[in-house]
């Protein structure tokens, strides 16, 4: 990460179940912390058990129901 670079933590997760047997892990950030177009690239990182994902996003594609939210 760069030298501008801030961590934000997670305020809650949540498992969602499913009669499958698989999940959805959900990731619940604090409203507190603004994120906005002039970020433009968040890394998130995460660990479950010995699993490790990351995963950059791009603050210009985030959308919800076609239209721009941060």
């Amino acid at each position: 990460m760069g030298s501008d670079a801030h961590v934000i933590r997670i305020k809650r997760v949540e498992i969602l179940r499913r009669d499958d047997g698989t999940a959805t892990i959900v990731y619940l950030f604090p409203r507190s912390v603004e994120i906005t177009k002039k970020d433009g690239r968040l890394l998130f990182m995460a660990q479950i058990g010995r699993l490790f994902v990351s995963q950059f996003f791009y603050t210009d594609q985030m959308q919800l129901q076609g239209q721009l939210e941060l």
